[in-house]
């Protein structure tokens, strides 16, 4: 199995689901919600172990252990050539994965991250969860409980999301829960990243950049590449204009880009010509 980093994960803008717990002996333990469950995980080595579970998630198939990230890796370093940034980020991001979110958890996370900023999104996502279902306790500390699903989203109405910061997407979201049903039917019958894709974006607030957010996400696409304001920096400045789509699963590769410079400030001044500031990532 591929070495995994949680923290790298954590920071990474895949998932506003996880808190990070800092014990009173200075071990770090992550609050993972997945669907309607949770579980406490913490790094073991160059793996992970599950430390409590209230959860039927699986949680290998939710880190993607089945998947060579090692090998990846050592493709996308071949590649190197067309732009140093891919080496130093592969190098920088070792230990990422694309987590297997359930499609619902990303279809929501995502609708929400729209023109956003990654402590917002969280804040946002973390309101809806306490307004349906409560909070869990931890370590004695409260963290927000599991996303409400889009049935009880669509019953509490459009009055339910009132108050929660969530803007004109509040708007995208009840949308988003009460068709539902006909939407999540119509993507588990498609079989390609392109038809994932087709059908996310006849969708009412959802545009490319989520549509593609949802199917890396929540689909496993992993041709999906989301281009926000970092990876057409990225593309333009370091890449030659033209983002290598021809690499295996390019998606991954986004992943370890974005992860580079959001949080490798040495990465973003050297490839990018940008000093690095204290300011909020941007997720649009």
């Amino acid at each position: 199995m591929s070495r995994i980093d949680l923290d790298k994960i954590y920071k990474s803008g895949q998932t506003f689901l996880w808190d990070r717990i800092i014990k009173s002996d200075l071990t770090t333990e992550y609050l993972i919600r997945s669907g309607d469950g949770w579980a406490l995980i913490q790094q073991s080595g160059s793996t992970y172990g599950v430390i409590e579970n209230h959860s039927s998630q699986d949680w290998p198939e939710y880190f993607d252990d089945m998947t060579d990230y090692d090998q990846l890796a050592e493709q996308y370093k071949l590649n190197a050539g067309r732009g140093g940034i891919i080496r130093a980020a592969v190098e920088a991001g070792d230990g990422l994965r694309i987590l297997r979110q359930t499609l619902w958890d990303a279809a929501v996370q995502f609708t929400l991250s729209q023109n956003n900023n990654i402590p917002r999104i969280k804040k946002c996502v973390d309101a809806l969860a306490v307004r349906y279902n409560g909070t869990i306790m931890v370590e004695h500390q409260r963290f927000a409980g599991c996303l409400p699903t889009a049935a009880q989203i669509a019953k509490g109405g459009p009055g339910g999301l009132e108050g929660l910061g969530l803007g004109y997407r509040a708007a995208y979201l009840y949308n988003l829960a009460r068709n539902w049903p006909l939407i999540s039917k119509n993507l588990e019958k498609e079989d390609s990243y392109s038809n994932h894709f087709r059908t996310l974006c006849s969708v009412y607030g959802i545009g490319p950049k989520v549509a593609n957010c949802i199917c890396l996400f929540g689909l496993h696409d992993t041709e999906a590449v989301p281009v926000d304001t970092w990876i057409a920096k990225i593309t333009e400045r370091a890449l030659g204009g033209v983002f290598p789509s021809d690499v295996p699963e390019p998606g991954v590769l986004q992943q370890y880009l974005f992860y580079a410079v959001t949080n490798c400030p040495e990465i973003l001044e050297w490839y990018l010509g940008e000093v690095p500031k204290k300011k909020n990532i941007i997720h649009k």
